[in-house]
């Protein structure tokens, strides 16, 4: 199962995709990967797997960028390292993305796309996140020294 996609970006770090998982099973953990050429094409990149337990839209993250060429398709395949396939992508005829189209079985299916989104989350600097910190802490010094006056 997979999407194909015509990115404007130059890389990726995350895709998002709306999962369903049946009835018969509890939970699931789901890998996605972006490919070129093809749905089996080389791999450009793996996500970190992603536990999924109920139906709901599931982030998945990449250990690093996945490079992208903008305007040329690229491929989502969605896998289940754990070794089931009871689970499915939310999608179908009333969700039209113009640039690209599901993928079942190999297969195009033209008209048909699964709900997902794609792009980049930006990493925090090292400054923002000592600034962060230290405005906490100083926020949490001040409420106790304003506790012990009152």
């Amino acid at each position: 199962m997979g999407q194909s996609f015509t990115p404007s970006q130059a890389s990726l770090n995350f895709i998002e995709l709306f999962e369903n998982v049946f009835p018969s099973l509890s939970a699931a953990v789901l890998e996605v990967s972006v490919h070129s050429g093809s749905v089996s094409g080389p791999t450009l990149g793996v996500s970190l797997p992603s536990a999924v337990s109920a139906d709901g839209q599931v982030s998945f993250y990449f250990p690093s960028l996945v490079p992208l060429i903008p305007g040329s398709l690229s491929y989502i395949q969605v896998t289940v390292p754990a070794g089931t396939s009871l689970i499915g992508s939310s999608g179908g005829p009333l969700s039209s993305y113009p640039l690209g189209d599901e993928i079942l079985l190999g297969q195009p299916q033209t008209g048909n796309d699964l709900w997902f989104a794609e792009g980049t989350v930006p990493e925090p600097s090292t400054f923002i996140l000592t600034v962060t910190a230290l405005a906490a802490m100083i926020v949490l010094g001040s409420r106790r020294a304003f506790r012990r006056i009152t």
